[in-house]
């Protein structure tokens, strides 16, 4: 453990090559600055609530909003950091089952596929949609299943980065049931997801065949 005075000048080395400077110290607020070889991936990692402490503020609920038995869900998402991020917010937020496809080919053949078997009898109850995938655009996904009249009624939700017009229109118009955008922030994204999640879980009414849970 390292602990920092207010006057402190420290700098933290890891190995020969990394280096994180103590650049000032607030209440409940340290500033870093990290000095890395650009062949080191660096990201930040807030600590999560729970960790945190036992602020209730600072964790997203759904106290007030109305539960299903169960909500499963597809995360369309390449990122691991977001899809835990997400796992977590959904398990606070709802009852959940949470099924994570990292590619778009991934999310096709969780729907039943094109190299599937067939389109599955009960799709997910919502699906999270990431843009940026590593195979395809997340776009190209969402055209494929609103292309399919057994999918047609299965919610999706855009999540990215990219909040241009010209980006939210186009996931609009290709059918998506909400665009919502990625925040940098630990905070901001999660109450964005529990938002989601205390919608589809429970406010919202879904049509009969996608409040299944599958087998």
């Amino acid at each position: 453990m390292l602990v920092l005075s207010r006057d402190c000048d420290t700098a933290i080395r890891i190995g020969p090559n990394i280096k994180i400077k103590v650049l000032s110290i607030r209440k409940q607020r340290v500033k870093l600055g990290v000095d890395a070889p650009s062949s080191v991936r660096v990201w930040r990692e807030e600590i999560f609530p729970e960790v945190a402490g036992n602020d209730p503020s600072a964790q997203p609920t759904a106290s007030s909003s109305p539960r299903q038995q169960h909500l499963s869900v597809l995360v369309v998402e390449d990122d691991p950091e977001h899809c835990e991020l997400i796992r977590r917010t959904l398990s606070q937020c709802v009852s959940s089952t949470a099924r994570v496809a990292s590619t778009g080919k991934l999310a096709m053949e969780a729907l039943g596929g094109p190299n599937g078997s067939g389109l599955v009898e009960k799709p997910p109850q919502l699906v999270l949609l990431d843009l940026c995938l590593p195979d395809m655009p997340g776009l190209e996904v969402l055209r494929w299943i609103r292309a399919h009249d057994s999918l047609q009624t299965m919610p999706v939700v855009v999540l990215s980065a990219d909040h241009g017009d010209a980006t939210v229109t186009s996931c609009i118009e290709a059918g998506a049931n909400a665009f919502v955008g990625k925040s940098v922030g630990y905070r901001e994204f999660s109450e964005s997801v529990a938002r989601i999640a205390q919608f589809w879980g429970g406010y919202c009414r879904l049509p009969k065949a996608t409040l299944e849970t599958p087998a």
